[in-house]
């Protein structure tokens, strides 16, 4: 039994979904995860490697190039490395570190990429 649930943009309230509409560009080929958090006790037992692969299998295939992840400075850079996200930068936050940024990419090794765009559909 899966303990664990992930909701596509078009399974999500019509309010939350103009929410999400409003920080994304049209056609964007990049999946971005912001945050990943597990209860402690559901914590050094797979589950959150479970949920990135979860996140792979979904878009892989699909025209997508890459995954973006961010996290701030209470979670640890070295689990995502684990799961194969490279660091691209960190932002520091000079008054309190644990509110440091880190951002990290993983992409996919398909053929079908486009370049961060999905390509256009001509309409003649």
């Amino acid at each position: 039994m899966k303990e664990y649930q992930i909701k596509e943009l078009d399974e999500l309230p019509e309010e939350i979904e103009d929410l999400v509409h409003l920080g994304h560009v049209k056609d964007e080929a990049e999946v971005y995860v912001d945050d990943i958090w597990l209860k402690p006790e559901y914590r050094r037992k797979n589950y959150g490697r479970i949920l990135l692969e979860e996140l792979e299998v979904r878009f892989k295939g699909k025209g997508y190039n890459n995954i973006n992840l961010v996290t701030n400075g209470l979670q640890t850079v070295a689990f995502y490395k684990k799961c194969g996200y490279e660091v691209e930068f960190t932002r520091i936050n000079k008054n309190n570190p644990k509110l440091n940024k880190t951002f990290s990419i993983k992409y996919f090794n398909d053929t079908n990429q486009h370049q961060g765009l999905l390509e256009s559909k001509s309409h003649d």
